[in-house]
């Protein structure tokens, strides 16, 4: 979820590595990358550019966002209301203790650009879900307007612990449990194919899922279930920010994006499959 270049090298490096093991693996989007070159689906990057990402077309999906966080620096929300994205995922918390320097001002300048925002949390495997949920309810303001908060499920070189689903879905329930009644909207889940395969596949899974992958043509879950959000590059750029800048699209129109954060983020059940 950040945009962040990752050079060839470095990839190469660890593409075979445990993922949580690598040091790296902290900047947002990296796990995604690496997920996908373990499953032979993404091209690596040569000396000729990078590997080619998802560009879907903007008739298929008009509600488009993009993701940010301190990597980012200062971003013109001026500039930004100009582009014609919808909304903007903004990174809040990281584990039971870290707030992104620069969440308040993004919040507040995506306000003031008149797009819809949502904050995330960075999940962190090593620690207490109760004690995450205690530092995203101290850090992110109630807003009936925003969209649901989402929990973002990735390894990170802060842990590289990877517990057994039950043990997993036992602190990810207590975190939902506190955030989900605080601000009134189902929570929505960030995963790579490989964090869906290991600790959600073939569930009756209610909560939306925001998917990681960059690439062609618009994903599938690894169960065939449908998608709320398709992150399609990790290499975009918006006028008003400096560097790189994840993209994302909505999967539906304008109305079901309206109605969608009215109701609290319905379950992926009720959008219509791309």
């Amino acid at each position: 979820m950040g945009g962040k270049f990752i050079a060839l090298a470095v990839l190469l490096a660890c593409a075979s590595v445990p993922a949580g093991a690598v040091e790296f693996l902290s900047e947002p989007g990296v796990a995604a990358q690496l997920d996908a070159i373990r499953a032979g689906s993404l091209l690596l990057q040569t000396s000729r550019g990078r590997p080619p990402e998802g560009k879907p077309p903007i008739e298929d999906y008009p509600v488009r966002g993009f993701d940010v966080s301190h990597y980012q620096e200062t971003i013109r929300w001026d500039k930004v209301k100009t582009e014609g994205y919808s909304f903007v995922f903004i990174k809040a918390t990281e584990g039971d203790g870290y707030v992104d320097a620069n969440f308040l001002n993004n919040w507040k300048g995506a306000e003031a650009a008149g797009l819809a925002k949502g904050a995330y949390h960075f999940w962190d495997f090593c620690l207490k879900g109760g004690d995450q949920a205690d530092n995203f309810l101290r850090t992110v303001p109630v807003d009936a307007g925003a969209m649901a908060p989402t929990i973002d499920i990735e390894p990170s070189g802060s842990c590289s612990k990877r517990p057994a689903k039950a043990a997993f879905r036992k602190q990810l329930d207590d975190f939902i449990g506190k955030i989900e009644p605080a601000y009134g909207k189902m929570p929505i889940l960030y995963v790579n194919g490989d964090i869906y395969r290991t600790y959600f596949e073939g569930d009756d899974l209610k909560y939306p899922i925001w998917f990681a992958y960059p690439r062609e043509p618009a994903p599938k879950l690894p169960d065939g279930k449908n998608w709320t959000f398709w992150q399609y590059a990790f290499h975009g750029s918006v006028g008003g920010i400096d560097g790189e800048v994840d993209l994302d699209v909505f999967n539906g129109d304008k109305k079901q994006f309206a109605d969608w954060i009215k109701n609290g983020g319905d379950s992926i059940g009720t959008l219509a499959a791309p």
